[in-house]
């Protein structure tokens, strides 16, 4: 379960080690019953040791649930071709099920055009326009069971696990037609991490089930700072289609106006970048804080910021002591969001590998037209075998042969 635990009687503080154990434990159940465990291949770009801790999370995870890591190291110099290459590749590998481009990359490539060359089939970050896109889809229905043949099979809510919430009796999961459609393609882990943390804490603590309609959650005002495509955008789309009032700002908004929104956010989720930049002036009393954030404060010693020194400290965007007289609960960096988000990383590899065997070929037709539609400088393309594409899609593809993917940017 989800821990709460009373930080000197004042925030609660929220720990997602219970859950994500869960998971982990679920993932690693159902992975011995393939014939063959899921294939990760996470693709790093230089050697950047803030991505290096990462991949290392990943790793450890994914020997505990059973999948077979592989790490494909590049280097930092690697053109934009050369890297939309080695993503069609892997891609291309039966033997793989699913591929992660560890982030950031260097500033010489382009973040977007190289998301494009992961088929979403096997796109676990969730990244890919094809599975980003789904997020906002109001109907309940998948982007591409829209565009193809239709399932209706239920998904298995992989976002609470703990028993009072599935009803159960024995922390089972629960059928939920209501997100049905997210059986089909891959959400962000941490949006994922956000969410269930949250309706976990609205439940257990204000009695407020996301699964019962007409709840007080569309009263609740919650406020983002972030708007990546990895934690802000994916986030603020999943709580609004829980009903709650999402408001979103970043960096490129002053930290006066960031201030003045943050005061009337009931739910603050963070997300800026900076060490402990928030603290208590910038909460409302009462709110429920949930720090994305994940930063490093300078060695007091010698004021060297290094992964591999002793004496780093890691921390989120709050200032946790600051907080605890003002937050009614907080989910801090460390031990927050952060074990959850590789949990979830590893069930959408599971997810990878049941997805593959039902619907893969049409999705190559998809894959194929979103690189024709958002071609870059290269000439490297999926070497996969493809159905005749609907008629919509080979318009699409006439349409957007000239269509300049330089604004889309993560």
């Amino acid at each position: 379960m989800l821990r709460l635990s009373k930080a000197s009687l004042k925030a609660i503080v929220l720990s997602s080690s219970g859950i994500s154990s869960r998971i982990r434990q679920h993932v690693a159940l159902e992975v011995s019953k393939l014939s063959r465990p899921p294939h990760l291949a996470v693709l790093l770009v230089g050697s950047r040791p803030d991505s290096l801790s990462y991949i290392h999370h990943k790793k450890k995870a994914a020997k505990e649930c059973g999948i077979h890591f592989e790490l494909i190291h590049l280097s930092e110099s690697i053109s934009q071709a050369a890297l939309h290459q080695e993503l069609s590749e892997v891609g291309n590998n039966p033997a793989i099920d699913g591929v992660l481009l560890q982030l950031p990359l260097p500033k010489h490539l382009h973040v977007t055009s190289s998301l494009f060359h992961i088929h979403p089939n096997k796109d676990v970050d969730g990244l890919h326009l094809i599975n980003s896109g789904n997020l906002f889809l109001r109907d309940r229905v998948s982007l591409t069971d829209f565009l193809g043949s239709q399932f209706s099979e239920q998904i298995m809510d992989d976002s609470l696990l703990e028993d009072t919430i599935t009803s159960t009796g024995c922390g089972c999961f629960v059928p939920l037609t209501r997100r049905s459609h997210e059986d089909n393609y891959f959400v962000p882990c941490t949006a994922l991490s956000v969410r269930s943390i949250l309706l976990f804490y609205l439940y257990k603590e204000k009695k407020i089930s996301p699964f019962v309609s007409g709840t007080p959650m569309c009263n609740l005002h919650v406020v983002i700072v972030s708007k990546s495509m990895v934690v802000g955008i994916p986030t603020a789309a999943l709580l609004q289609k829980e009903g709650f009032i999402v408001s979103i700002c970043d960096r490129n908004n002053s930290l006066d106006d960031i201030q003045r929104i943050m005061k009337t956010g009931d739910i603050v989720i963070t997300a800026y970048g900076q060490a402990e930049i928030f603290d208590a002036d910038f909460f409302k009393k009462g709110a429920v804080i949930i720090d994305v954030g994940i930063n490093e404060l300078l060695d007091e010693k010698n004021g060297n910021v290094n992964l591999l020194s002793t004496r780093r400290k890691i921390c989120g965007d709050v200032n946790l002591k600051s907080v605890l007289e003002v937050a009614s609960a907080i989910s801090p960096t460390p031990g927050g969001v952060g074990p959850l988000t590789v949990a979830y990383l590893m069930q959408n590899i599971l997810k990878a590998s049941c997805l593959r065997d039902r619907d893969g070929v049409f999705m190559n037709n998809i894959y194929s037209s979103f690189l024709k539609m958002y071609e870059t400088d290269d000439t490297s393309n999926p070497n996969i075998t493809l159905l005749s594409p609907h008629q919509s899609l080979m318009e699409i593809n006439r349409q957007g042969e000239n269509v300049d993917n330089s604004n889309f940017e993560f």
